[in-house]
């Protein structure tokens, strides 16, 4: 590839990242987690996990990181967010394939495991390494503890969920679950350090 065809990419890339992120700041515009907090700080830290944990993601990858949660939680226009609403926003195919894989509908009957099973059946790696990010914010101490303030039972239920999830994701993917902690622990945005 040339310069400037590799130029062109890398812009391209980041056209479509941002397109993604500012989509998913109009999506969960409003929204707010179990604690309280601003639901678009979630989707926020799950694409800064995975760039830690995966440095070469690419941009289809941060896309769904973004949009990850957006068929699950968000309406445009008084109707549910889905694959055909994302294609007109020009998100691109592989990305809109990882959300899907990502979200479990309202109507799902899977247990947790399950669907993690379902997701390592897939063999769509990225998915599979959004969805360590995904837990491993959820699973960041202070993430924890907001939790155990709030509904300490919820907080107990979900870090055994979360744990088993990314131990066996980690497992599928090759990636080191030890590294993965550490490199989310060690980033400067997270001061408090994991421990298993």
């Amino acid at each position: 590839m040339t310069m400037l065809g590799s130029l062109f990419n890398k812009n391209e890339n980041n056209r479509i990242t941002a397109k993604a992120r500012k989509l998913a700041d109009i999506l969960h515009d409003g929204q707010t987690d179990h604690t309280g907090n601003d639901y678009i700080l979630h989707p926020e830290r799950v694409v800064n996990n995975l760039l830690r944990i995966y440095p070469d993601a690419s941009s289809d990858m941060i896309c769904a990181a973004w949009l990850h949660d957006v068929m699950e939680d968000c309406e445009m226009n008084g109707k549910k967010v889905d694959e055909d609403f994302l294609r007109s926003q020009e998100i691109p195919e592989a990305a809109i394939k990882m959300v899907r894989l990502l979200t479990k509908p309202d109507d799902d009957k899977r247990s947790y495991e399950e669907v993690i099973d379902d997701l390592i059946a897939s063999d769509n790696v990225g998915a599979m390494i959004i969805k360590i990010a995904d837990n491993m914010d959820n699973l960041h101490p202070v993430r924890k503890a907001e939790l155990r303030a709030v509904n300490p039972d919820k907080a107990k239920r979900l870090q055994d969920r979360y744990l088993a999830s990314v131990q066996k994701l980690c497992h599928a993917t090759g990636i080191s679950i030890i590294k993965t902690f550490q490199a989310i622990a060690n980033s400067p945005a997270l001061k408090t350090e994991f421990r298993l």
